[in-house]
Protein backbone atom coordinates (compact mmCIF):
# COMPACT_ATOMS: atom_id res chain seq x y z
CA UNK A 1 0.00 0.00 0.00
CA UNK A 2 1.40 3.71 -0.97
CA UNK A 3 2.54 5.09 2.03
CA UNK A 4 0.71 8.37 0.85
CA UNK A 5 -2.36 6.69 1.24
CA UNK A 6 -3.24 6.56 5.26
CA UNK A 7 -7.02 6.10 5.26
CA UNK A 8 -9.25 5.03 1.93
CA UNK A 9 -10.29 8.28 1.69
CA UNK A 10 -7.00 9.53 0.45
CA UNK A 11 -7.28 6.78 -2.20
CA UNK A 12 -7.67 7.03 -5.88
CA UNK A 13 -11.34 7.03 -6.08
CA UNK A 14 -11.08 4.30 -8.60
CA UNK A 15 -8.91 2.30 -5.91
CA UNK A 16 -11.21 2.21 -3.26
CA UNK A 17 -13.15 -1.17 -2.30
CA UNK A 18 -16.34 0.54 -1.82
CA UNK A 19 -16.28 2.43 -5.36
CA UNK A 20 -15.16 -0.26 -6.86
CA UNK A 21 -18.16 -2.71 -5.68
CA UNK A 22 -20.31 -0.14 -6.80
CA UNK A 23 -19.14 0.63 -10.37
CA UNK A 24 -17.64 -3.09 -11.23
CA UNK A 25 -20.17 -5.51 -9.13
CA UNK A 26 -18.84 -7.66 -6.21
CA UNK A 27 -17.47 -10.36 -8.32
CA UNK A 28 -14.64 -8.25 -9.77
CA UNK A 29 -12.58 -7.62 -6.10
CA UNK A 30 -10.57 -9.36 -4.67
CA UNK A 31 -10.57 -11.74 -1.12
CA UNK A 32 -8.45 -8.61 0.32
CA UNK A 33 -10.78 -6.15 -0.73
CA UNK A 34 -14.07 -7.46 -0.01
CA UNK A 35 -12.21 -8.27 3.62
CA UNK A 36 -11.19 -4.58 4.07
CA UNK A 37 -15.29 -3.51 3.11
CA UNK A 38 -16.49 -6.31 6.04
CA UNK A 39 -13.95 -4.63 8.49
CA UNK A 40 -15.40 -1.24 7.43
CA UNK A 41 -12.21 0.85 8.81
CA UNK A 42 -8.67 0.56 9.69
CA UNK A 43 -6.63 1.59 12.42
CA UNK A 44 -4.08 3.82 13.69
CA UNK A 45 -1.46 4.23 10.29
CA UNK A 46 -3.41 1.44 8.39
CA UNK A 47 -6.00 1.44 6.02
CA UNK A 48 -8.79 -1.55 6.37
CA UNK A 49 -7.92 -2.58 3.11
CA UNK A 50 -4.14 -2.75 4.35
CA UNK A 51 -5.39 -4.71 7.64
CA UNK A 52 -7.19 -7.03 5.06
CA UNK A 53 -4.12 -7.93 3.42
CA UNK A 54 -2.12 -8.79 6.64
CA UNK A 55 -5.22 -10.98 7.54
CA UNK A 56 -4.95 -13.06 4.26
CA UNK A 57 -1.18 -13.15 4.66
CA UNK A 58 -0.96 -14.99 7.85
CA UNK A 59 -3.57 -17.26 7.34
CA UNK A 60 -3.66 -17.73 3.33
CA UNK A 61 -6.89 -18.22 2.35
CA UNK A 62 -10.34 -17.29 3.78
CA UNK A 63 -11.02 -21.02 4.34
CA UNK A 64 -8.08 -20.85 6.46
CA UNK A 65 -9.90 -17.41 8.10
CA UNK A 66 -13.35 -18.77 8.55
CA UNK A 67 -11.52 -21.68 10.81
CA UNK A 68 -10.07 -19.46 13.23
CA UNK A 69 -11.77 -18.30 16.42
CA UNK A 70 -12.39 -14.77 17.31
CA UNK A 71 -9.84 -15.04 19.90
CA UNK A 72 -6.99 -16.11 17.45
CA UNK A 73 -8.53 -12.93 14.85
CA UNK A 74 -7.87 -10.64 17.85
CA UNK A 75 -4.28 -11.22 17.67
CA UNK A 76 -3.65 -9.61 14.97
CA UNK A 77 -2.98 -5.68 15.43
CA UNK A 78 -5.84 -3.69 14.15
CA UNK A 79 -8.48 -7.05 14.63
CA UNK A 80 -10.44 -6.29 17.94
CA UNK A 81 -13.71 -8.37 18.81
CA UNK A 82 -15.78 -6.42 16.79
CA UNK A 83 -14.38 -7.16 13.60
CA UNK A 84 -12.78 -10.41 13.97
CA UNK A 85 -17.03 -10.77 14.54
CA UNK A 86 -18.26 -9.63 11.84
CA UNK A 87 -15.33 -11.09 9.38
CA UNK A 88 -16.22 -14.34 10.71
CA UNK A 89 -20.31 -13.72 10.55
CA UNK A 90 -19.92 -12.74 7.11
CA UNK A 91 -17.80 -16.11 5.77
CA UNK A 92 -20.51 -18.15 7.83
CA UNK A 93 -22.74 -16.25 5.37
CA UNK A 94 -20.85 -17.03 2.30
CA UNK A 95 -20.42 -20.86 3.43
CA UNK A 96 -24.34 -21.31 4.04
CA UNK A 97 -25.12 -20.40 0.19
CA UNK A 98 -22.68 -22.81 -0.80
CA UNK A 99 -24.03 -25.67 1.22
CA UNK A 100 -27.51 -24.95 0.19
CA UNK A 101 -26.49 -24.77 -2.95
CA UNK A 102 -25.14 -28.08 -3.01
CA UNK A 103 -27.82 -29.27 -0.75
CA UNK A 104 -30.45 -31.67 -2.16
CA UNK A 105 -32.89 -30.10 -4.63
CA UNK A 106 -36.51 -30.32 -4.53
CA UNK A 107 -37.22 -32.88 -7.56
CA UNK A 108 -40.46 -32.48 -8.65
CA UNK A 109 -41.96 -35.72 -10.09
CA UNK A 110 -46.08 -35.27 -9.58
CA UNK A 111 -47.99 -32.54 -9.23
CA UNK A 112 -49.08 -33.13 -5.20
CA UNK A 113 -46.00 -31.95 -4.28
CA UNK A 114 -46.32 -28.75 -6.15
CA UNK A 115 -49.75 -28.32 -4.52
CA UNK A 116 -48.48 -29.70 -1.00
CA UNK A 117 -45.26 -28.20 -1.19
CA UNK A 118 -45.14 -24.56 -3.41
CA UNK A 119 -48.72 -23.39 -2.80
CA UNK A 120 -49.86 -23.80 0.17
CA UNK A 121 -49.20 -20.62 1.36
CA UNK A 122 -51.09 -18.77 -1.02
CA UNK A 123 -54.44 -20.37 0.31
CA UNK A 124 -54.97 -18.07 3.01
CA UNK A 125 -53.68 -14.45 0.73
CA UNK A 126 -56.47 -12.15 1.01
CA UNK A 127 -55.61 -10.40 -1.90
CA UNK A 128 -54.18 -11.87 -5.74
CA UNK A 129 -51.10 -12.85 -6.03
CA UNK A 130 -49.71 -13.71 -9.28
CA UNK A 131 -46.06 -15.72 -9.16
CA UNK A 132 -43.75 -18.30 -11.02
CA UNK A 133 -42.42 -21.74 -9.92
CA UNK A 134 -39.01 -21.78 -11.66
CA UNK A 135 -37.94 -25.24 -12.48
CA UNK A 136 -34.22 -26.20 -14.30
CA UNK A 137 -33.92 -28.57 -17.01
CA UNK A 138 -34.02 -31.60 -14.67
CA UNK A 139 -37.42 -30.55 -13.27
CA UNK A 140 -35.37 -29.36 -9.65
CA UNK A 141 -37.42 -26.52 -8.31
CA UNK A 142 -35.06 -23.30 -8.18
CA UNK A 143 -37.60 -20.83 -6.45
CA UNK A 144 -40.68 -19.44 -6.40
CA UNK A 145 -40.84 -15.79 -7.69
CA UNK A 146 -43.70 -13.55 -6.82
CA UNK A 147 -44.82 -11.33 -9.86
CA UNK A 148 -47.38 -9.27 -8.13
CA UNK A 149 -49.85 -8.46 -6.12
CA UNK A 150 -53.39 -6.93 -6.45
CA UNK A 151 -56.26 -6.10 -5.28
CA UNK A 152 -59.33 -8.48 -3.75
CA UNK A 153 -60.50 -9.72 -7.57
CA UNK A 154 -57.64 -8.78 -9.94
CA UNK A 155 -53.82 -8.93 -10.01
CA UNK A 156 -52.64 -7.54 -13.79
CA UNK A 157 -49.17 -9.03 -15.09
CA UNK A 158 -46.47 -8.39 -17.95
CA UNK A 159 -44.68 -11.42 -19.55
CA UNK A 160 -41.31 -9.21 -18.74
CA UNK A 161 -42.52 -9.34 -15.08
CA UNK A 162 -42.77 -13.17 -15.40
CA UNK A 163 -40.10 -14.11 -17.12
CA UNK A 164 -37.26 -11.64 -15.46
CA UNK A 165 -36.89 -14.04 -12.82
CA UNK A 166 -37.00 -16.80 -14.47
CA UNK A 167 -34.11 -16.15 -17.06
CA UNK A 168 -31.92 -14.65 -14.10
CA UNK A 169 -32.09 -17.89 -12.38
CA UNK A 170 -31.58 -19.87 -15.74
CA UNK A 171 -34.95 -21.65 -15.46
CA UNK A 172 -35.96 -23.91 -18.38
CA UNK A 173 -39.60 -23.99 -17.67
CA UNK A 174 -41.87 -22.29 -15.26
CA UNK A 175 -45.29 -22.87 -13.84
CA UNK A 176 -47.56 -19.79 -13.31
CA UNK A 177 -49.49 -19.82 -10.40
CA UNK A 178 -51.80 -17.33 -8.72
CA UNK A 179 -54.58 -17.66 -6.34
CA UNK A 180 -58.65 -16.42 -6.00
CA UNK A 181 -59.23 -15.23 -3.04
CA UNK A 182 -63.18 -15.81 -3.53
CA UNK A 183 -62.17 -19.14 -3.14
CA UNK A 184 -63.23 -20.33 -6.78
CA UNK A 185 -60.62 -21.90 -8.91
CA UNK A 186 -62.43 -21.51 -12.11
CA UNK A 187 -60.17 -19.52 -14.43
CA UNK A 188 -61.66 -16.06 -16.07
CA UNK A 189 -61.49 -15.17 -19.37
CA UNK A 190 -58.37 -12.91 -17.95
CA UNK A 191 -57.25 -15.85 -16.88
CA UNK A 192 -57.18 -17.82 -20.25
CA UNK A 193 -55.94 -14.39 -22.00
CA UNK A 194 -52.78 -14.05 -19.57
CA UNK A 195 -52.23 -17.90 -19.82
CA UNK A 196 -52.10 -17.15 -23.82
CA UNK A 197 -49.92 -14.77 -24.14
CA UNK A 198 -47.47 -15.85 -21.19
CA UNK A 199 -47.29 -19.55 -23.11
CA UNK A 200 -46.03 -17.39 -26.42
CA UNK A 201 -43.89 -14.79 -24.92
CA UNK A 202 -42.14 -18.49 -23.55
CA UNK A 203 -41.52 -20.03 -26.81
CA UNK A 204 -40.19 -16.97 -28.21
CA UNK A 205 -37.06 -16.69 -25.32
CA UNK A 206 -37.22 -20.63 -24.87
CA UNK A 207 -38.44 -20.86 -21.45
CA UNK A 208 -41.40 -23.45 -21.29
CA UNK A 209 -44.89 -22.09 -19.18
CA UNK A 210 -46.40 -25.84 -18.64
CA UNK A 211 -49.51 -24.98 -16.66
CA UNK A 212 -50.85 -22.10 -14.74
CA UNK A 213 -52.14 -22.61 -11.55
CA UNK A 214 -54.58 -21.27 -9.35
CA UNK A 215 -55.49 -21.56 -5.79
CA UNK A 216 -58.61 -21.06 -4.22
CA UNK A 217 -60.10 -22.13 -0.92
CA UNK A 218 -58.11 -25.57 -0.22
CA UNK A 219 -58.58 -26.52 -3.62
CA UNK A 220 -55.70 -26.47 -6.75
CA UNK A 221 -56.70 -26.29 -9.82
CA UNK A 222 -54.24 -27.10 -12.71
CA UNK A 223 -54.80 -25.68 -16.21
CA UNK A 224 -52.80 -28.63 -17.47
CA UNK A 225 -54.51 -31.60 -15.56
CA UNK A 226 -57.56 -29.96 -16.75
CA UNK A 227 -56.68 -30.22 -20.79
CA UNK A 228 -56.82 -26.62 -21.25
CA UNK A 229 -53.21 -25.84 -22.42
CA UNK A 230 -53.75 -27.39 -25.70
CA UNK A 231 -56.43 -25.40 -26.12
CA UNK A 232 -54.94 -22.24 -25.27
Amino acid sequence: MNEEYRTMKTMPEELRPYERLHSCGARSLSDSELIAIVLRSGTKGMTALELAYRIIEKYGSLKEIQAATVEELTELEGIGTAKAIMLLASLELGSRIVKGSCAGKLHVSNYGQIRDLLLAGMISLKKEEFAALLFDKKWNFLRKCTVAIGTVDQCPVHPREVFSGAIKHSASAIIIVHNHPTGDVTPSAADMETTKRLIEAGRIIGIDVVDHMIVGDGVVLSMYMEGMMPCI
